[in-house]
């Protein structure tokens, strides 16, 4: 199943056209919020495609500071209705915790239908995080595969990298300085538009991150020559499963502390490589501009 997915209007600060595969989003009932040990915590894909693919709590026995379902703050929730997420529960994850969602890799999701593996073509991945530092500790956000084929999306202080190989020849990264979106020092309620596009047409690989409370963004891209951007070897959220997807070669670090910050969801797109994402001005523009062809055609 492909849901066709878009979206044009004058205020959002975040647009996207294409073929929209799901949306991994977590929720809990009320009475489990904020205490993980409850029950398991789940991203869940909507519309579920090809094999199932969930991605589970994974923690040491008496660890009590790790993932948790929340309630995001309203600023939060507000921020990501702009961007066209309308979600009101999100994970929170801790600094030293144990705690990781694991999953099968998103080669696991199959050819859906189109002849080839979905990882073996063009691709798009959307996140919407709220870090909690910019300090220089290596933090992992999410990585698919391993450190043959796979790709994964990183923090070391205010720098964010985007790492994908098929093998160590093909490793390549782009990286992002967040400081410039923050428009001063980092708040912990700005929430990120975080897209990884993966261009295997035309060799390249891209990262941008919006913030949706200042509307400012950043823009990197860089060569990738390789002809699949995950392997089999799982899917890991906050911390690697198995081993970091995209390290081939020493491409990106091997290990990392937890990712400390909230996580809203990840959209994945496939055939279809977006556009690095608009500032606010640049779609209040090209608003304006269909405006005004329909008036036009009036």
């Amino acid at each position: 199943m492909k849901l066709i997915f878009c979206s044009l209007t004058a205020l959002l600060p975040s647009m996207t056209c294409g073929v929209l595969v799901s949306t991994w989003t977590a929720s809990q009932d009320s009475g489990s919020l904020g205490d993980a040990g409850a029950a398991s915590v789940l991203l869940t894909g909507d519309p579920v495609v090809g094999a199932p693919l969930e991605f589970t709590s994974s923690a040491n026995a008496g660890v009590t500071n790790f993932t948790d379902v929340v309630v995001l703050s309203s600023t939060q929730q507000t921020q990501l209705a702009s961007a066209g997420l309308g979600v009101t529960q999100g994970l929170d994850n801790v600094r030293g915790a144990t705690r990781k969602l694991i999953g099968a890799s998103f080669e696991s999701l199959g050819n859906l239908g189109s002849g080839a593996n979905v990882t073996a073509r063009d691709a798009t991945l959307d996140l919407f995080l709220s870090p909690d530092r910019l300090d220089d500790v290596s933090q992992l956000i999410f990585e698919t595969g391993g450190s043959g084929a796979g790709s994964s999306l990183n923090m070391i202080g205010s720098i964010m990298t985007f790492g994908s190989a098929t093998n160590a020849a093909t490793a390549a990264n782009t990286m992002v300085d967040l400081t410039s979106i923050y428009g001063g020092a980092p708040n912990t309620d700005d929430m990120l538009h975080v897209r990884l596009a993966i261009d295997l047409g035309n060799d390249t690989i891209s990262l941008s991150a919006l913030n949706l409370a200042t509307g400012l963004r950043v823009v990197s891209s860089t060569a990738f020559t390789g002809a699949d951007w995950a392997g089999g070897d799982g899917t890991g959220f906050f911390n690697y499963n198995g081993s970091t997807g995209g390290s081939a070669g020493g491409n990106v670090p091997g290990g990392y502390s937890n990712y400390d910050g909230q996580f809203a969801g990840l959209q994945f797109y496939t055939d279809e490589v977006l556009e690095p994402i608009p500032e606010p001005s640049s779609v209040l523009l090209l608003g304006l501009g269909a405006c005004g062809f329909l008036r036009r055609r009036r």
